[in-house]
């Protein structure tokens, strides 16, 4: 069994690679603030009716129902809360940036009157063709064995153990008319790139745990290429195969290095986060990829990785290494790309023993740092690729 949300890749080397890119290269932004304040009727209003919206990133709704109902006190008894931070990314489309725990808490307790048990249902995509939220998630709240929302906690004891229907009149109304200080921005250069999202996330997350770039990346570049790799993250056999949650981005961030590694090949070159920021960016309408191609491609390899290895395969040091699996998959998806028969499960285990005896690749899985880099991590996906061919042909 793996440690839970244990990191699969290291990313250190990484942000090493990406500070020496960036030294010497300011990047400037033109950022438009624009601040109000709405009163909290206003805002579930607005929420329903989709002008404010929760990007699909894999952080979900994580708040306790004590922090929930304590936000919820400090509303009633007429204490301050936080600003929220919204992104303007069209006219009258608001994304949250920061707020979303205070947010959903307030969606639950005053419009469901449910707190969801199962996290993993709570997370809110974005249609981008049609620009609205889906819902559907939060709707089933009921279904998945969510429970009344009743205040607890450290709160007064005039509404502990209520739900918002149990409020008398003057509480709900001050709940509903308590005013929410929004801090807004809009970029306006560069045009056509919404970068500074990437850094605003990053920067402005007053959370208890910091977002990793994985789901930064998610947040940020939302859209159909995204939703598309959530999608793939719920297939069973992640967890039941390679014991894998994806609570910290990690399955997303393996199916991500994927698809962008395998239509890359020789041509990606310095830092991985910058890499995959980019690719993100620019496939986040599948414009350049569709999704039925990205399936396809997906479905095939995994379909084999998955009847052929098991996490220990992939966990030289009782950890999995998330490079080892993705150079393999690689490899097995060029192999099917060249129409190579793959079938005989049997000689894709041979092959893969050959691979752990190359001192090359030895090297590569023996050190995560060396892994992170582009030219190493390139050259050997082309020499598994090259074993693999070879042993199946």
């Amino acid at each position: 069994m793996l440690e839970k949300e244990v990191d699969i890749f290291d990313e250190s080397r990484d942000e090493e690679q990406e500070q020496i890119e960036k030294e010497g290269d300011q990047v400037y932004f033109d950022l438009t603030p624009f601040n109000f304040s709405m009163d909290i009727h206003s805002l579930m209003r607005r929420y329903e009716e989709k002008s404010i919206l929760i990007p699909s990133f894999q952080r979900n709704y994580v708040w306790e129902k004590s922090n929930a109902s304590l936000f919820i006190d400090s509303i009633l008894r007429g204490l301050p809360v936080p600003s929220l931070f919204f992104y303007e990314e069209e006219s009258q489309k608001y994304l949250v940036i920061d707020g979303q725990q205070r947010l959903l808490s307030l969606y639950f307790f005053m419009r469901k009157e449910i707190y969801p048990e199962n996290k993993k249902y709570q997370n809110v995509t974005i249609d981008t063709e049609n620009k609205m939220t889906n819902l559907d998630a939060i709707a089933d709240i009921e279904k998945i064995g969510g429970k009344p929302f009743t205040l607890t906690g450290k709160v007064d004891e005039r509404w502990r153990g209520k739900k918002f229907s149990d409020l008398d009149e003057e509480e709900k109304r001050r709940l509903e008319n308590t005013y929410v200080y929004i801090v807004n921005f809009k970029q306006t250069k560069p045009e056509n790139d919404s970068s500074s999202m990437f850094l605003l996330f990053e920067r402005i997350n007053t959370g208890s745990k910091r977002l990793n770039s994985q789901q930064v990346r998610l947040c940020a570049g939302h859209g159909k290429f995204t939703q598309l790799i959530m999608k793939l993250t719920e297939y069973n056999e992640w967890k039941e195969i390679f014991d894998l949650e994806d609570t910290n981005a990690n399955i997303s961030e393996l199916i991500l290095r994927f698809i962008s590694l395998f239509y890359t090949q020789g041509i990606f070159k310095g830092s991985m986060k910058s890499f995959l920021d980019n690719f993100v960016r620019d496939n986040r309408q599948c414009q350049k990829y569709t999704e039925q191609e990205l399936k396809e491609v997906f479905n095939k390899s995994l379909k084999v990785l998955c009847n052929t290895f098991e996490v220990k395969d992939f966990s030289p040091k009782k950890k999995l290494n998330g490079y080892i699996m993705l150079v393999v998959w690689i490899a097995i998806a060029n192999c099917q790309k060249e129409s190579i028969n793959i079938s005989n499960l049997e000689r894709v285990k041979k092959a893969f023993k050959e691979l752990n005896q190359d001192n090359s690749f030895k090297e590569f899985s023996g050190d995560t740092r060396r892994a992170a880099t582009s030219s190493n991590i390139s050259s050997i996906i082309e020499l598994a690729t090259q074993v693999f061919k070879k042993s199946l042909q």
